[in-house]
């Protein structure tokens, strides 16, 4: 495991079997931000709920298929379910904090995000369960940074509706929050046997899109 928890600038966008990126668009929807704001607030507390019983259910379920196929088998069979669940996630993530303007239930068909995971390792029964404590230091760091990354979103949600504009450093801020998150499940469900930072990666930018902005733009 890593030491403490740091911010890398130039970080890689890769961390060796996962890799996140999110393509930022040309200008962001101003409309659609009252929206994503009411089914947050609507919708916050039992998807909270559901991430935390995540970190339980998830590694039981990687267990249980690895004690029935064995581990060179699960990679093969179940990592494509896995994975898309993982994008799911990501997926998510990244159009709720304003990261891209296209929902989508899966990263990986997303045209303007790039993420993929290359299964490694040999997991176990044993190995799968003990993700549940392995994770822990790695959840419990996330967090706090994840809790900082609710002011980074009140802030740019309302910077994207008065300005049309999300400021470069806080985007960075949640996609490296996105990253983090994708390696720590990719981890968490034994897709990966490499043990996810603890660091903010920010990385470089995408290059940017010429997408025009969505119809709701001139929403006021």
């Amino acid at each position: 495991m890593a030491g403490r928890p740091r911010i890398e600038e130039d970080a890689p966008v890769s961390a060796r079997n996962v890799s996140f990126d999110v393509e930022r668009p040309a200008r962001f929807s101003r409309g659609a931000v009252p929206m994503r704001a009411l089914i947050l607030f609507l919708f916050f507390i039992p998807g909270s709920i559901n991430w935390v019983a995540s970190l339980f259910y998830l590694p039981v379920t990687s267990a249980v298929l690895v004690h029935q196929k064995g581990g060179d088998r699960f990679l093969a069979e179940d990592s494509e379910r896995l994975s898309v669940l993982v994008g799911w996630i990501v997926g998510i993530y990244s159009y709720f904090a304003f990261l891209t303007d296209s929902f989508t239930l899966d990263a990986r068909e997303s045209i303007g995000i790039h993420f993929a995971v290359e299964p490694s390792g040999s997991p176990t029964t044993r190995s799968a369960l003990l993700r549940i404590v392995k994770s822990l230091p790695n959840v419990i760091v996330f967090g706090v940074f994840g809790l900082a990354a609710l002011g980074v979103w009140l802030v740019a949600g309302l910077s994207i509706l008065i300005t049309g504009n999300y400021p470069r450093p806080l985007y960075a801020y949640q996609r490296a929050i996105n990253r983090w998150q994708a390696r720590l499940f990719s981890y968490h469900t034994s897709l990966v046997d490499n043990y996810p930072p603890f660091a903010l990666s920010l990385g470089h930018e995408a290059p940017e899109t010429t997408v025009p902005a969505a119809p709701l733009e001139s929403a006021r």
